[in-house]
């Protein structure tokens, strides 16, 4: 069985978001990585079994970075449709930041998307049912992650106004 050391995989994140960040996501590969971070290209396949499990590492690094500061701002929210308006915000500037990384899975095949959009799904609906509970609110279980899918439909259609999008979520939750 392979050693796995925690520094490596650091050390292999790291370089990976240095190589997006200056060539882009075509450019990152395992030979690349490799390259990068003196490693053999088999001792990386230890960490990471391709090229899309160290793009969606990165969109789960940064999405739990967005998720700890909007449950910290909470507190300061005055009313619930404030916070899906945060909420909003926060979805369509993550899918903004990270579009290279979400096209790149839409290109390498559609389970890549479909689990990356499955992810964004649950995780918005955490989110509103945190939001909704903070507030003191409650919905049906299932109708969260319905609402979340509505940020999904404004990032899809940006010209969508967000008064209908908010309008949405209220209705189904």
């Amino acid at each position: 069985m392979p050693k796995i050391l925690t520094d490596s995989e650091k050390k292999l994140l790291e370089a990976a978001r240095n190589i997006i960040k200056t060539n882009g996501v075509d450019d990152l590969s395992m030979k690349r990585l490799a390259q990068k971070t003196d490693m053999a290209v088999g001792t990386i396949y230890n960490y990471f079994p391709d090229k899309n499990a160290i793009l969606i590492r990165l969109v789960v690094e940064e999405w739990h970075s967005l998720e700890t500061h909007l449950l910290a701002s909470f507190d300061s929210l005055s009313s619930f449709s404030e916070g899906i308006r945060l909420l909003y915000d926060a979805f369509f500037d993550f899918s903004q930041k990270l579009q290279p990384l979400f096209s790149s899975f839409t290109s390498h095949g559609n389970a890549t998307y479909y689990a990356s959009y499955s992810s964004f799904i649950e995780e918005g609906a955490k989110l509103l049912k945190a939001l909704a509970e903070h507030f003191s609110l409650t919905y049906p279980e299932a109708h969260y992650p319905m609402a979340a899918a509505m940020f999904s439909y404004a990032i899809h259609y940006p010209d969508t106004p967000y008064e209908e999008i908010q309008a949405a979520i209220l209705r189904i939750l």
